[in-house]
């Protein structure tokens, strides 16, 4: 839980970093309250656009967060901070993985659709993410891979 000046601090110096570091933007617009397969959340979508190109590329997820990420001071949501979305990029991607390699991994039934569905979900937002950002490769960036 942050307070409202110690997010907007630490969000810009991880805004300025990804912009050094991966000549990216990031931007998030909040969609409010929601309930997620039964859970009750924050959904966000978060936008990531490169800044080197004279046209370009871009990456959006939709995202949400448990009812526990507020401010210390009014209880109002605060949306994931960039080195977060990363890490949730990189932590998704199936890295080449079989279906049945990837379920093994984590846990899930090779029977499922819903894993089915989770796996190529994966796989077509690493898809994008490379797409849109080809030179980044988020498993070197320690910075990252730590938070």
């Amino acid at each position: 839980m942050y307070t409202r000046s110690e997010y907007v601090k630490e969000r810009n110096r991880q805004e300025e970093y990804i912009h050094d570091h991966f000549h990216m933007e990031y931007s998030c617009k909040s969609f409010g309250r929601c309930v997620r397969d039964g859970w009750e959340c924050f959904a966000y979508s978060v936008t990531l656009t490169g800044t080197i190109h004279p046209n370009p590329a871009s990456f959006t997820i939709n995202l949400y967060s448990g009812m526990g990420n507020v401010f210390k001071e009014t209880d109002e949501p605060y949306g994931p901070l960039p080195f977060s979305v990363l890490n949730h990029i990189y932590l998704e991607d199936t890295k080449g993985a079989s279906f049945e390699d990837w379920c093994v991994d984590l846990g899930y039934d090779t029977d499922s659709r819903k894993a089915l569905a989770a796996y190529l979900q994966c796989q077509e937002q690493t898809s994008r993410f490379k797409k849109a950002f080809p030179d980044v490769n988020l498993e070197d960036d320690e910075e990252i891979m730590e938070y």
